[in-house]
C-alpha cells in the first residue's frame, strides 16, 4: 500500500485535475465509483502532480479542503472505490478501525456472548480492555485447580513413599532415621 502523502505537500488541485478525476468516476445513485487498478485493500490509486495518490483522499482535498493532521479519510459507506464527497469524512485511526465491520476489535466489541454461549453482560473489563466472561472464568479456574490439585496429591505420594523407603533402607542398615533431610 502506498503511504499517504501529507496534504500540506500537495499543491491544490487545478480544474484541468479535477476534470481529469471526474472522467474516472462512475456515478451511481448514492456513490461516486472510481475506476482503475485498485490495491489489495480494494483503494484505487491516481496520479496527480508525479505523485501517486488514493483517490478518496484525492476527492477529499478537491472537494472539500486539506485533511487535518492526524487524521484520515473514513469511507461512510463502507466503499473503499468510493470517491463521493459525501461519504467521506476525516477520523482518527481508532475511529476508522471501529467503523470497520470486519476489524477484529469491532467483532468482538459487539458480541453479546461468549463462545459457550454465555451472556456477555456479565463480563469483567481486563486492563488491557478485552473482555472476559465471568462464567467462563470461574469454569476455567475450577478446571485449572482440579488439574493442578491431581498433580499436587500425586507428587505429596511420591515423597510420602520416598521418605518412607529413606527411613526402612536406614533402620536396616542400624542408623538412626532422623527424618528428611532438607
Amino acid at each position: 500500500m502506498v503511504s499517504p502523502i501529507p496534504t500540506s505537500q500537495l499543491p491544490i488541485p487545478t480544474a484541468k485535475d479535477v476534470e481529469r478525476f471526474i472522467r474516472r468516476v462512475e456515478i451511481t445513485s448514492s456513490c461516486w465509483l472510481m475506476g482503475g487498478s485498485q490495491t489489495r485493500g480494494g483503494y484505487v490509486q491516481f496520479q496527480y502532480q508525479g505523485k501517486r495518490i488514493m483517490c478518496h483522499r484525492f476527492a477529499y482535498i478537491a472537494f472539500e479542503g486539506d485533511i487535518p493532521p492526524d487524521l484520515e479519510i473514513d469511507h461512510l459507506c463502507r466503499v473503499t472505490n468510493c470517491v463521493n464527497p459525501d461519504h467521506l469524512e476525516p477520523v482518527t485511526t481508532k475511529v476508522n478501525l471501529k467503523r470497520d465491520p470486519n476489524n477484529l476489535s469491532t467483532i468482538n466489541a459487539t458480541k453479546t456472548q461468549c463462545i459457550r454461549q454465555h451472556d456477555l453482560a456479565d463480563a469483567y473489563l481486563m486492563p488491557n480492555g478485552e473482555r472476559r466472561c465471568l462464567h467462563c472464568a470461574k469454569i476455567n479456574n475450577r478446571l485449572s485447580y482440579e488439574r493442578n490439585r491431581k498433580q499436587v496429591l500425586q507428587k505429596s505420594q511420591q515423597r510420602k513413599q520416598r521418605l518412607r523407603r529413606e527411613k526402612k533402607a536406614t533402620e536396616a542398615a542400624g542408623g538412626e532415621w532422623r527424618g528428611p533431610s532438607f
